[in-house]
């Protein structure tokens, strides 16, 4: 039997200094993150795992402008597809921004720019798979499931400027 299958997930939270957040994960790795938008059932909560432990920890040290790149076991699901444009967010640098259209030529195809945006938009696991590093091919800052307003303080903190 497939571990996975079996495989309970967990769920703790951080405080950041743009709202709450939670985090799910497993004995495989972290699977979500994403700004809390309603209550978590405090019975599936458990701090006591090595990868929420470090994610807290590098989490932490990112917020505080200590962090450039984390090191942290990621257990992302989706479709084989979303998962190679994730990969291909992994990519992308600190402080930097590729476009919706930069990263479907990456993995081959200009057409697929939309397919492309549509996988960026079901990333399970914010900041840690930078989806808050891709724009508009005019620059412009689009969508993300935490809102604008904390992508463009995310960026600008990618960016050296002091929010917190």
């Amino acid at each position: 039997m497939d571990q996975r299958s079996v495989d309970t997930t967990l769920y703790g939270k951080i405080q950041t200094p743009l709202g709450d957040m939670f985090i799910g994960y497993s004995s495989e790795g972290i699977h979500q993150i994403d700004f809390i938008t309603k209550t978590i059932d405090n019975s599936i909560i458990n701090t006591d795992n090595q990868h929420f432990i470090n994610c807290i920890y590098q989490l932490k040290e990112y917020f505080a402008g200590h962090r450039k790149a984390f090191q942290i076991q990621l257990d992302p699901r989706g479709t084989d597809f979303q998962k190679r444009v994730w990969n291909e967010l992994l990519g992308i640098p600190f402080g930097q921004t590729f476009s919706y259209q930069q990263i479907a030529i990456r993995l081959g195809d200009k057409q697929m720019t939309r397919a492309v945006a549509t996988a960026i938009s079901k990333n399970p696991i914010l900041l840690l798979i930078p989806c808050h590093r891709v724009i508009g091919k005019n620059g412009k800052l689009t969508g993300f499931s935490g809102g604008l307003e904390r992508k463009r303080s995310l960026l600008e903190l990618e960016n050296g400027k002091v929010l917190f």
